[in-house]
């Protein structure tokens, strides 16, 4: 197969370049999981990786925090259904007027100016232009290949010597995988920044080149370097066929002992098109005091491995009942499959770091459609006492959370608040783990886990490998940033929108109550984004995202949030002062606990009508959020129409007042996308 090449898609400077978008949509294939794993291994410290589907890169505001926009492996004719024409204008207007893409197999071929694939070959040949930039099958292995791929010796990306070099004078054959990857007939320009940065071996074509079109830069990749060894291998044993299954391992065997080499080079890729890598130590090494000592593993990918979970009580009474009301196991070892992960409790610290005996826990849990429901993760949870947990000492690592230094500091802060109710209630017990998937995840999905825990349990993650965001975004999981979600109980409502608004103005006065913080320029953006202001104008330094389930007449909801403590990338932290977070969150839920018993005491109105719960706080919220008086526009119907924001009504709905005639328009949270860059609100259709 050849393609020729003359790139297509771009964006405007932009100020806070902070989103690594990754098509996910129509026509992308079952190595989805390993480009997202490649790409945040290097990038996690600094951008956020998100999925996208073809709407959203068709008709979202997503060019001013695009970093970068990649198009994976898959089926390009997909693509092509899915994106055009608006999807691949928005691409090619990106690039062109300075973004960044990279086009990873089919997606390298997406972006050229023809294709052609399988030419003669029925059912495959794909023949035709495209408006963005053999022996293959569909769905199977047997066309797949270890490739050597030679870098070119004067493009300046070193990825280490095999003992090797090729006839050209560039690094010898890196072993890549291929499954009906291209090639590129590419004449190259090099005054227009066209180059060629690696040839296949064998036939000298081009394997991966670069352009810049426009103000933009792209980079396209025939093979898979993003595709690891070890995820190739994985795969082998869910193959049926004997031959495919025995074909694929043999091309695992030729892929290993390049792995590291592979990596380089995507790493180079990446720090090519402009992109800031993670540092050496952006996934978290040494282990808090309270967990005991140890480095954390990393993947074949560099993802961080999980690590167990420790659930500490502030008393005995506390984990008592907590053993008592969580389930018998269901399997062998101790393990209790749960709704989403399977779990292994201790009630002590004695085999917090002793290796686990394997177990199988890939039995269908019940009432669960056993075909749809993949293995669990399986944790192992240490229920205890802070009598239980080691001395806190001077801590390795800093960005590493301490257990005993947030229970004496919670314990402080309830002390002090004796008296208040609802300061009690809330941040208390606390689960922590040095890397995990998703707090939120872990507690919502989890039925018996959830059910086995008290109201204002909050969850801690150091690290976490698949945290959640609200709607198609999420907060970036970074090394410094505190991350933690909470359970509770509420039982109104009329007045459950408000809980997201009231979190964040706990959020705020919570910092700027900590010592030499009470001028620090925290904010709120409607309706659930924690802002600072800065000299260079609104950095985004927190997101807060909330999940609910109705039963028997109560919302039991699940608050996560994430909040740049102390890392100066991606967004802004607040680490320019002494803060830990330890007292960070200590703050957070005690002030939290406080506001949110005023807020259920409000009475109802003499008229009997239920209470505006949030009256009492209206004022102090607004002198913290960013609208006051803001012109905004207003999309509806495909116009934009001039609005000023007034502020919040009495069922939690955003009031503008429209310019022109001087209607209102209420406007949902969960309706309408608000691009605090742009000004621009989307009013829901």
């Amino acid at each position: 197969m050849s393609t020729t090449t003359t790139t297509t898609t771009t964006t405007t400077a932009r100020s806070q370049a902070l989103n690594v978008l990754v098509y996910d949509g129509a026509g992308v294939s079952s190595l989805q999981p390993a480009v997202f794993a490649a790409l945040k291994a290097q990038l996690s410290s600094s951008y956020d990786v998100i999925a996208v589907d073809a709407a959203t890169l068709a008709s979202s505001p997503w060019e001013q925090t695009a970093a970068l926009v990649v198009m994976p492996g898959g089926r390009d004719l997909a693509f092509l259904e899915a994106l055009a024409p608006a999807g691949t204008a928005k691409l090619a207007a990106y690039v062109r007027g300075g973004g960044r893409y990279l086009g990873l197999c089919a997606g390298a071929y997406f972006a050229c100016a023809q294709v052609q694939f399988e030419v003669g070959r029925d059912g495959y040949e794909v023949v035709g232009s495209r408006p963005v930039v053999s022996g293959f099958v569909y769905n199977s292995e047997v066309g797949a290949a270890a490739v050597g791929i030679s870098v070119e010796k004067d493009c300046g990306i070193d990825v280490g010597s095999n003992g090797s070099s090729s006839s050209n004078g560039s690094s010898g054959p890196t072993a890549v995988y291929v499954n009906g990857g291209p090639c590129f007939s590419f004449n190259g320009n090099a005054a227009a920044g066209e180059t060629v940065l690696a040839r296949y071996s064998e036939t000298g074509s081009a394997a991966i080149i670069e352009s810049r079109p426009g103000d933009g830069h792209a980079v396209l990749v025939g093979p898979h370097i993003e595709v690891s060894a070890a995820y190739i291998a994985s795969k082998v044993a869910g193959i049926a066929d004997r031959y495919e299954r025995e074909h694929l391992s043999e091309v695992v065997q030729q892929l290993v002992p390049d792995d590291h080499r592979r990596k380089t080079l995507f790493a180079a890729i990446l720090d090519r098109l402009g992109l800031r890598l993670n540092a050496p130590t952006a996934t978290p090494g040494a282990a808090a005091a309270d967990a005991a000592s140890g480095a954390v593993a990393a993947g074949d990918d560099g993802e961080p491995q999980t690590t167990p979970i420790v659930l500490a009580f502030g008393d005995e009474a506390g984990r008592s009942r907590f053993v008592a009301s969580f389930p018998p196991a269901t399997h062998s070892g101790g393990v209790y499959v749960d709704t989403n992960d399977a779990w292994t409790v201790a009630t002590d610290m004695a085999t917090f770091d002793a290796p686990r005996p394997p177990v199988s826990v890939t039995a269908p849990v019940p009432a669960l459609p056993a075909t749809a429901k993949p293995p669990p993760t399986h944790w192992d949870l240490h229920a205890v006492t802070a009598a239980d947990l080691p001395a806190s000492g001077s801590q390795a690592d800093p960005h590493m959370f301490s257990v005993p230094e947030y229970l004496a500091l919670i314990s402080q802060r309830r002390q002090a608040s004796r008296g208040v109710g609802g300061s009690a209630l809330y941040g208390l017990p606390l689960m922590y783990s040095r890397v995990v998937t998703s707090t939120q995840t872990i507690l919502e999905k989890n039925f018996a886990l959830r059910s086995s825990l008290p109201d204002g349990v909050v969850f801690v993650g150091s690290h976490q490998v698949s945290g959640r965001g609200r709607g198609r975004n999420s907060w970036i999981s970074q090394q410094g940033c505190l991350q933690f979600s909470f359970k509770m109980s509420h039982a109104d409502a009329s007045s459950i929108v408000f809980i997201q608004y009231l979190f964040g103005l706990a959020v705020v006065e919570a910092v700027q109550s900590l010592p030499g913080c009470k001028a620090l320029p925290v904010c709120l953006k409607w309706p659930n984004d924690i802002y600072a202001r800065t000299p260079d104008g609104l950095r985004k330094i927190g997101g807060i995202l909330i999940t609910s389930e109705y039963t028997a007449g109560v919302f039991s909801l699940v608050v996560g949030c994430g909040l740049n403590v102390s890392n100066p990338r991606p967004t802004l932290c607040l680490n320019d002062l002494p803060l830990r977070h330890e007292a960070v969150l200590a703050a957070i839920m005690e002030t939290f606990g406080v506001m949110y018993d005023i807020f259920m005491s409000e009475p109802a109105s003499a008229s009997g009508a239920k209470p505006f719960r949030f009256k009492p706080f209206l004022n102090m919220y607004y002198a913290k959020w960013v609208h006051a008086e803001q012109r905004v526009g207003i999309l509806e119907n495909g116009q934009q129409i001039e609005a000023v924001i007034e502020g919040l009504d009495a069922s939690g709905l955003l009031r503008a007042r429209l310019v022109g005639d001087g209607s209102v328009r209420l406007l949902q949270p969960d309706g309408n996308s608000f691009d605090m860059l742009r000004n621009l609100l989307f009013a829901k259709q």
